[in-house]
């Protein structure tokens, strides 16, 4: 939830044209304006940075409390129970608070899936991609080949067809080796669906037949 893009404006990033073209053909099977899908990312970038706000203080509750159970309120960062108090206090959150979806589970239905397609795909694909090619960089190579992709929290898919476009293209040139699987893992249908997409334009853009081989359809 501390991520910065989470609570940046939208994304400048521009994807590759393959997923510009298939990104336009989702968000027009899904019929929502542009205002639409702006209010619904807004709303998305609103919770998450209320989530950092609340995990913050939840962190410094934790800590005020374990120097106070450790050192009592004595030692040479000293303060007044008052002031204590006060700090405490600040550091708790409840529903009542009044900080609306802090305490809901943060859930992507196909218009929250849309919002992230259309405000987020290029910034997390270059992203992606610039943290795998330093990696590459840093370790060699020749050393870092990845034969199989776990995409845990996969959203729209950015990150995997990022390292796949650069996987595929090093294979092509023969300066790379072939990608044995991906699997990609998350709690929203809707965002496996895009992912799947996605993943299918970049596979067959690199001239690579596209194969499907385990969907769980029971499992939301």
């Amino acid at each position: 939830s501390k991520a910065p893009w989470r609570s940046n404006p939208y994304g400048t990033k521009t994807p590759p044209s393959h997923l510009q073209a298939t990104r336009f053909d989702v968000l027009q099977e899904m019929e929502k304006t542009n205002k639409q899908l702006k209010r619904t990312y807004e709303r998305i970038v609103n919770t998450h940075v209320h989530l950092a706000e609340q995990r913050e203080k939840e962190r410094r509750k934790e800590a005020n409390t374990y120097y106070y159970s450790k050192f009592g309120g004595g030692g040479p960062a000293k303060r007044s129970s008052s002031s204590a108090t006060t700090e405490n206090q600040r550091s708790q959150v409840s529903p009542s608070d009044g900080v609306e979806g802090v305490n809901k589970p943060v859930y992507y239905n196909p218009e929250q899936t849309c919002s992230n397609l259309k405000y987020r795909l290029g910034a997390n694909y270059s992203i992606a991609q610039r943290v795998f090619r330093e990696t590459q960089s840093l370790l060699g190579h020749s050393n870092f080949q990845p034969k199989r992709i776990l995409d845990v929290g996969c959203g729209v898919g950015s990150a995997s067809t990022a390292v796949l476009d650069i996987l595929l293209s090093q294979f092509h040139k023969g300066s790379g080796g072939a990608v044995d699987w991906i699997h990609l893992i998350d709690p929203s249908r809707s965002m496996r669906d895009a992912a799947e997409i996605m993943l299918k334009s970049t596979i067959e853009n690199n001239g690579v037949v596209f194969t499907k081989y385990r969907k769980d359809d029971n499992e939301d």
